[in-house]
């Protein structure tokens, strides 16, 4: 039976429209199918009021137009500042024609009064170009405005960047996509910096950025769990996370259909709008929307947050908050655990935490506040797809309903408890042993920032500080974690502590003390393969496989033998593997390099050295000539070769051209040569997943930035022809002692002329000329 609005349903002619990319752009007659009114745009107030929340919560306006103008990210700096990325040039007509305009901006805004709502702010960072990410570090912020990322600050107090320090000219590409470039620089719990779809991290070291192995998976936004697990999403893919380090598999890229990255966290991608949303790039297709005109599917989902504060009930701690701006609501998703394995679920019966009816209602990101709230970023507008990927529906419907106006609003919301008052903002003071206190706040967002201060002051006096937190049994497991973490990024945390963590009652403190353990732990590492949890095992497996020393490998076979059934401990034991099936480096002859190098130098060559192995199988052996004659033939030879190359030398540095230029071959196999890989078992299969992950296919489907390339396999040398061969025959008949280089084997052909030669004999003149360059002079006969 049709709903009432699918029997209102009526064609309004075929419309046609014009998309840029051709090859995106779907059918070009289209039909709407759903007769809507032009929805009006709201004021805030007015969008206030059609938000739809679970029993018990309320949402507050923090700030709006004019003070910022299409905001797409945030983030707070320890003041509880909030710093507003604001992608001002996007989409300003449907053919995207300001988006190299430096129109854009980072802003400043700031609380004065603490009531939740930012009255004051200044434009930190002015004439952008479509700037991607903020992130608050060291006093100043990262803002990332593809293809750089910047380090700026703030030296005089006046809400604006004097000072702009350039930090990877790597971040994204100029222009192009902006959902497919990197954003959302992150502190991670493991003091490094990780960005979304960007393959490099950040540490802070000495004061320098350095460089390390990054994430390089991920669309729009970036997120992490109380373990410091990152968790990202696509715009089909509501959660995604990373249940093991990313850095470990950097070391084997080779590893295949990898559970432990890039894990899908949740399969049902259903979403339950509260109103009828035929506005979706793909409206056409009868799959993409219900009867009654709501979107079945995700298909932008962006800008994840995994709830951390404490102004919600404790239910909702380490729930994922999803946008999804296309269907302007926000998903909630409850996340379970089992073996270092997590599963995720809708929270609701076909409804979605937050909806709105206002279609100009465009979610874009979630964020943790240092109130404990849950944020919400409202780019506020009706048009969101770029142009790259806009259809014919999606353009005829914009134009049907007008929603190319307005393209300056902008809102930033917060969800709050109803039945609280609003929650304050923590500030974070400058004290260490105050900021050691704060690792033990309920509030995610807080410890977060106490332990990015405190690695960045690098004060060693914090140090002793920490290490009573992580000793004391009696504060929750993320303080503990927090302290282990904040004497690793000090570089302070001692062999006692480490063991100390090691013996913690929670998973997660044991797994860090695995990972964080010093070289000459490997023995006590090595001890604890009985661990229970497998989330211990899986680190300890990625341990003992770097490790590479037998007491290691005795280890880690005897854990694979325990728990090899286990997907997250295979991963982690395969993650060392990729230097094990290298094969082993087969070092050229030293002889015949220098050689080939003094022939070049016009040296004459170094006396022949009799070979080390393989002894010939049969026939008679010349010795090497002793006597005069034979040497004055030699030294003769040796001359005339050496003054023809010395005169070829000068020729060349004159301008002219020898007069007689004879082309010299290789035999196969010797001389540089283009490397190719060596089949392994299973034919290039290696190979080609080594290609496959770097250029974004397989399981993996995003290319993983950063990592070292797939390992180098040595090549094989060719097989020589039966020519070959038989020529190796003779001249190995000349001398038996001397098997030729490029032959494995002496050659089966012809047997060789056995008779006296000496340097005036014409046969063996034209021996010498016809002898190939790596070969030694054959032996004069008296």
């Amino acid at each position: 039976m049709k709903t009432p609005l699918a029997a209102l349903a009526l064609l309004v002619g075929a419309t046609s429209a014009f998309a840029l990319n051709k090859g995106n752009a779907g059918p070009a007659e289209v039909t709407l199918k759903f007769n809507l009114p032009a929805p009006a745009p709201l004021s805030p107030e007015e969008e206030l009021k059609t938000f739809k929340l679970p029993p018990g919560f309320r949402i507050e306006l923090v700030a709006s137009e004019p003070m910022i103008e299409s905001p797409v990210a945030i983030s707070f700096d320890d003041q509880g500042r909030m710093f507003v990325v604001e992608m001002r040039s996007y989409m300003r007509d449907l053919e995207g024609t300001t988006e190299k305009e430096p129109t854009s901006r980072v802003s400043l805004l700031t609380d004065t009064d603490g009531d939740g709502r930012m009255d004051k702010a200044s434009a930190f960072l002015d004439n952008l170009v479509m700037p991607r990410g903020v992130m608050a570090v060291k006093g100043g912020a990262f803002i990332a405005e593809p293809p750089n990322l910047f380090f700026c600050r703030d030296t005089k107090g006046t809400g604006v960047a004097d000072e702009k320090t350039l930090v990877a000219s790597d971040f994204g590409t100029f222009g192009g996509q902006p959902e497919h470039m990197a954003n959302t620089p992150t502190w991670a719990m493991d003091n490094r910096i990780y960005a979304a779809n960007y393959g490099t991290s950040f540490k802070l070291t000495n004061g320098a950025w350095q460089k390390g192995p990054g994430l390089g998976r991920g669309q729009w936004g970036l997120t992490q769990d109380d373990a410091g697990r990152l968790f990202y999403n696509y715009n089909s893919d509501l959660l995604r996370a990373d249940l093991l380090p990313a850095a470990a598999y950097a070391r084997n890229p080779l590893l295949r259909d990898a559970i432990g990255i890039n894990n899908k966290v949740i399969k049902d991608q259903s979403v339950y709008p509260s109103h009828p949303t035929p506005g979706v790039n793909r409206g056409y297709d009868a799959k993409t929307l219900r009867a009654d005109g709501t979107l079945a599917a995700a298909t932008s989902t962006c800008g994840a947050a995994i709830y951390r504060g404490d102004a919600f009930p404790a239910e909702f701690r380490g729930n994922a908050f999803i946008p999804e701006p296309s269907s302007n609501l926000v998903k909630r998703v409850t996340i379970a655990e089992k073996d270092g394995m997590l599963t995720g679920a809708n929270a609701y019966e076909e409804k979605e935490f937050l909806t709105s009816t206002d279609e100009r209602f465009r979610p874009v990101m979630m964020a943790n506040g240092p109130d404990g709230a849950l944020y919400v970023v409202d780019l506020y507008r009706g048009m969101l797809q770029h142009p790259a990927f806009l259809t014919h529906y999606l353009i005829a419907n914009i134009k049907a309903r007008h929603l190319e106006l307005p393209v300056s609003g902008g809102r930033i919301w917060r969800i709050v408890r109803d039945d609280q008052p609003a929650p304050r903002a923590t500030k974070i003071p400058s004290l260490a042993a105050e900021r050691v206190k704060l690792l033990n706040h309920p509030n995610g967002w807080v410890r977060d920032t106490a332990q990015r201060l405190l690695v960045e002051a690098g004060d060693l006096k914090a140090a002793p500080a920490l290490g009573a937190l992580l000793a004391d049994p009696k504060t929750p497991a993320t303080t503990r974690l927090h302290a282990l973490w904040s004497l690793d990024g000090l570089a302070a945390a001692r062999p006692e502590d480490v063991r100390l963590a090691l013996k913690d009652a929670d998973a997660q403190v044991r797994a860090a003390a695995v990972r964080i353990a010093p070289a000459e732990m490997l023995a006590e590492l090595c001890a604890i393969k009985d661990e229970p949890e497998i989330l211990v095992l899986s680190h300890l497996a990625i341990r003992l496989s770097a490790a590479n020393l037998p007491d290691a490998d005795k280890a880690l076979a005897e854990l694979l033998a325990a728990h090899g059934d286990n997907a997250l401990v295979r991963e982690g034991a395969l993650t060392g593997a990729a230097r094990r099936l290298r094969r082993p480096h087969r070092r050229r002859r030293q002889g015949r390099t220098d050689r080939r190098h003094a022939r070049h130098r016009g040296q004459p060559r170094r006396p022949h050295q009799p070979p080390r192995r393989h002894p010939p199988r049969s026939g008679p052996v010349h010795p090497r000539p002793e006597d005069e004659e034979s040497r004055a033939a030699q030294d003769g030879l040796a001359e005339r070769r050496t003054g023809r190359a010395r005169e070829a030398q000068e020729s060349r540095h004159r301008g002219e051209r020898p007069q007689e230029s004879r082309k010299r071959r290789r035999p196969p196999g010797l001389g540089r040569q283009a490397r190719r890989p060596r089949p392994a078992q299973g034919g290039r299969a290696h190979q080609g997943t080594a290609d496959a992950l770097r250029e974004g296919q397989g399981h993996l489907h995003q290319p993983l930035r950063g990592l070292p390339p797939a390992a180098r396999l040595r090549p094989r040398r060719p097989r020589p022809s039966a020519r070959r061969q038989r020529l190796g025959s003779r001249q190995a008949g000349r001398d038996r002692s001397h098997r030729p280089q490029w032959s494995r084997r002496p050659g089966q052909g012809r047997q060789p002329h056995l008779g006296p030669h000496d340097a005036s004999d014409g046969h063996a003149e034209r021996r010498r000329h016809r002898r190939r360059p790596h070969l030694c002079p054959p032996r004069v006969g008296a």
